[in-house]
């Protein structure tokens, strides 16, 4: 009978989680990019799940891989080459609740820069962090005796370009392979250099159609490339049918670069 009552428990805290789970946070821009005299964003929060959401906002900084992955930058871990914007940016409010009342207005967190003085040139960048709250019911936790907590994590990039920037892109080593399950996977390098992040998209094509399209792909300085993997359905082999990778950046976000790379 206890071990009944234990796994009826334990069911009873996972539908819990499962439930809060739905609570989908949806954030509006994506991504935040301050230039020139631009000194305030509003960052709008809505709730496009089944519960209502509560999230703790905060400032991380990161650090892309190669690989396209983020790491955890810690207090004092920065290396020479990287500018944060963690400084910089004042935010309020710190902690949000979101109805999933979808009549309700958008929740807005507004962001503030100010620029140190004497700020040498470059693109400084840390990230918007959401982190969800656990809504477990304390009484049933003390009871038990057990405690799951089920947090998700949602970031966007807030970057401050100071001075005249300026970033080169090229695409280099793609080739194709296959996997385990007999997919044909396009691998190549989207490469960065100069002294701004890059961000656009990436469109591959075979005979004038389009087999693939990755869109919001971005490097960020200082990384200098991302290893980029993909499936695609061939519409003939390569060496035929030449298939052409083109990446052209978001004007929205102050690039216009453009690269091309054709694998035949």
């Amino acid at each position: 009978m206890r071990i009944f009552k234990t796994l009826c428990l334990v069911f009873s805290l996972l539908y819990s989680l499962m439930a809060y789970s739905q609570s989908v946070l949806q954030i509006l821009p994506t991504r935040v990019v301050f230039e020139g005299n631009q000194r305030s964003v509003d960052v709008f929060l809505k709730n496009r799940g089944d519960n209502d959401g509560e999230y703790r906002v905060s400032l991380r900084n990161q650090r892309m891989t190669t690989e396209g992955k983020f790491e955890v930058i810690e207090k004092g871990q920065g290396r020479a080459d990287e500018l944060f914007a963690d400084k910089m940016i004042r935010y309020s409010p710190r902690r949000v609740t979101i109805s999933k009342d979808i009549n309700q207005e958008p929740q807005t967190v507004r962001l503030a820069l100010r620029k140190k003085r004497d700020l040498p040139e470059g693109e400084y960048r840390s990230h918007l962090l959401f982190t969800s709250i656990p809504n477990i019911d304390k009484a049933t936790e003390q009871s038990s005796g057990m405690s799951f907590y089920a947090t998700v994590e949602i970031s966007i990039p807030i970057i401050i370009r100071h001075g005249d920037l300026h970033a080169t892109v090229s695409l280099t080593d793609a080739k194709l392979t296959s996997n385990a399950k007999g997919e044909n996977i396009l691998s190549f390098r989207l490469n960065r250099s100069g002294t701004r992040s890059i961000y656009g998209d990436i469109v591959i094509s075979q005979n004038a159609q389009r087999i693939a399209y990755m869109n919001g792909m971005a490097v960020y300085t200082p990384t200098q490339y991302r290893v980029i993997e993909i499936p695609v359905a061939l519409i003939g082999q390569p060496s035929k049918s030449p298939i052409t990778i083109q990446f052209k950046e978001n004007p929205t976000y102050g690039g216009e670069e453009e690269a091309q790379l054709v694998l035949k």
